[in-house]
């Protein structure tokens, strides 16, 4: 009975601070049941956080993480219970950082870290299919290379969304002020806080930044390795394509000589009286006429390669 009491007083007490700090476009962003991009947003005593799996509602003295049995929420929990001090009931060595700091910084850690895991599974593969290409080009490895790419693509599109919500919140001045909660709680008087001071969580959202702005530059030069490696099979395939034109047009031009040399050779195997045949020195006149339409074949040939190569259509190397 003590435990659903307590339960149902965490749900009013969940209910409530949603109903007072968020708006309905920032329930949207934290349901599981949503498809959300990643942000980092500044409300009214509270900061809404969805970044790798992670979708948290951080108030000064409390945390709300939705989907917890999700593999990316346990990752993330043991980071954040270390940050804010509750591993082993010890307290935390960061006396000065705030709970709202230390519950960020815990999501942040979890986000980058499991971005940086990501790119040490799938940069060694990357690098292997570009160190085959274009000297050996396979269909398998032209599979590979488009899935790689796919994977590359889809790893980007992450963190260019992780480094635009992190850029969003470093460009407004209002926000950074805005998530000091607790000292925005126990504040007294009429008193506002100065926009301009918020030194501390800018350093610690620029740290983050760093790393970020890191990932986001080898992943750049990853696809640019992929571009390059791309546009070297286009032109080892052109190359391929063009010797074959070659090689067919050498064809023709000889199946050409061949042709005019049977052309001469069915007139004298036509059923004609040629003197020719019926003196004793017919089979020097045979080889004599089969030697002269060989060398027409070879000489039609020779000459017509030598046509093209002269009007750049033809290389005597293939």
């Amino acid at each position: 009975a003590g435990g659903a009491g307590m339960a149902v007083r965490n749900k009013k007490a969940l209910r409530w601070n949603l109903r007072n700090a968020l708006q309905p476009r920032d329930i949207r962003q934290v349901d599981p049941a949503f498809s959300a991009k990643p942000a980092l947003w500044v409300r009214t005593g509270a900061i809404v956080v969805s970044l790798e799996g992670v979708r948290a509602i951080i108030f000064h003295d409390k945390m709300y993480v939705f989907d917890p049995e999700s593999e990316p929420v346990e990752k993330a929990g043991k980071i954040i219970r270390e940050r804010i001090g509750f591993k082993g009931g010890a307290e935390s060595v960061d006396f000065f950082m705030p709970f709202e700091f230390k519950a960020l910084e815990g999501i942040l850690i979890h986000a980058i870290t499991a971005l940086e895991r990501e790119y040490v599974l799938f940069e060694p593969d990357l690098q292997r299919s570009l160190n085959h290409f274009p000297t050996k080009l396979t269909t398998v490895l032209l599979e590979e290379l488009r899935e790689n790419k796919q994977r590359l693509n889809h790893f980007r599109s992450r963190l260019h969304n992780v480094q635009k919500a992190l850029m969003d919140l470093l460009d407004d001045d209002e926000d950074m002020s805005n998530m000091y909660l607790t000292e925005l709680v126990r504040a007294t008087g009429e008193k506002k806080r100065d926009p301009m001071d918020h030194e501390d969580v800018e350093m610690l959202i620029e740290a983050y930044m760093q790393m970020v702005d890191d990932l986001v530059t080898k992943a750049d030069l990853l696809d640019t390795a992929v571009d390059d490696t791309e546009d070297l099979v286009m032109i080892h395939l052109d190359t391929l394509r063009n010797k074959l034109l070659m090689l067919d047009l050498a064809t023709s031009v000889f199946a050409m000589a061949l042709a005019m040399g049977t052309v001469l050779a069915g007139i004298f195997g036509m059923n004609l009286e040629i003197p020719a045949f019926e003196s004793g020195t017919s089979h020097w006149f045979f080889g004599g006429v089969s030697i002269a339409i060989l060398m027409l074949v070879f000489g039609v040939t020779i000459v017509a390669l030598a046509y093209l190569q002269r009007v750049d259509l033809f290389q005597w190397r293939l």
